[in-house]
């Protein structure tokens, strides 16, 4: 799956991509490293392609300085492809191919797969560096590790007495300042923010579960049985402080995880069922 696939129906590999960016109007080989972040996909125009999303960690246009910055690459593969491709290139291997360049130099569409697994010494001790573990300490979330797959750093918080696992969106290797903090300042205001959460979780998820999820002859649950059941599992933030806590929910919804979305300043939006 790694060679080249030339997509039918469009007449320009720009229109693979479909961000507002500009590009060059001349393909340019580059060297490069798969970074560790996960890699994904979706369905082209008209259908009659797909999109192979994933990111190189450095590169450089041959002979010339590494660029340690992160490229986002789109690579077409065909609308019958299965999953495997997102195999083709994995983490911190290195590659040589042939590629569209924005303007901005942020995002390039693959014209051509040219070598996989190229031997490149300055390459390799980037990837040698980044495959050491990260790891920052917190007074509230203790030993805090980078997952480089998802960008993010997970430490444990105690909430209402139990473990629940806190993720942190990462840049440069350092959690992001203002969604830690944010992390701090729900935990600094728990009780407030337990009670809020669970009082979300009762209004818009224990009707439903009467109503749809409830097993024949099965006895419908009041809101607080309903809360005792459930538990906390973890809670997400974003750059900019929003977060979002799941619950485990005892298999109430088959295993489906309970999520409730918010931000300290605005307060919180609807439960739903996520996973």
């Amino acid at each position: 799956m790694a060679n080249s696939f030339k997509p039918p129906g469009i007449r320009s590999l720009v229109e693979i991509d479909r961000a507002d960016c500009k590009y060059g109007s001349r393909s340019i080989m580059i060297e490069g490293l798969v970074s560790g972040s996960s890699q994904g996909g979706w369905p082209g125009k008209a259908s009659t392609f797909k999109v192979h999303c994933y990111s190189l960690a450095a590169w450089r246009r041959a002979g010339k300085p590494i660029v340690e910055r992160e490229l986002t690459i789109l690579r077409p593969v065909p609308v019958d492809a299965d999953g495997s491709y997102f195999r083709d290139f994995p983490a911190y291997s290195t590659q040589r191919i042939r590629i569209l360049l924005s303007t901005d130099e942020t995002r390039a569409i693959v014209k051509d797969v040219l070598e996989t697994g190229i031997t490149d010494d300055e390459l390799q001790a980037i990837a040698d560096k980044l495959q050491q573990p990260v790891v920052v300490w917190h007074d509230q979330f203790g030993r805090m590790a980078l997952d480089r797959t998802l960008d993010y750093f997970n430490g444990v918080g105690r909430w209402d007495g139990v473990a629940v696992t806190v993720s942190v969106p990462a840049e440069q290797d350092s959690p992001v300042a203002q969604a830690l903090a944010a992390a701090e300042s729900l935990w600094a205001s728990q009780k407030e923010w337990k009670k809020q959460i669970e009082q979300a979780i009762a209004s818009d998820l224990v009707d439903l579960w009467n109503r749809t999820w409830r097993s024949p002859g099965e006895k419908k649950l009041s809101g607080r049985q309903f809360l005792q059941q459930i538990s906390p599992d973890s809670v997400v933030f974003q750059r900019d402080g929003e977060f979002e806590f799941y619950y485990c929910d005892d298999d109430l919804f088959a295993g489906h995880l309970i999520s409730v979305r918010g931000d300290l300043q605005g307060g919180l939006g609807t439960a739903s069922l996520s996973g």
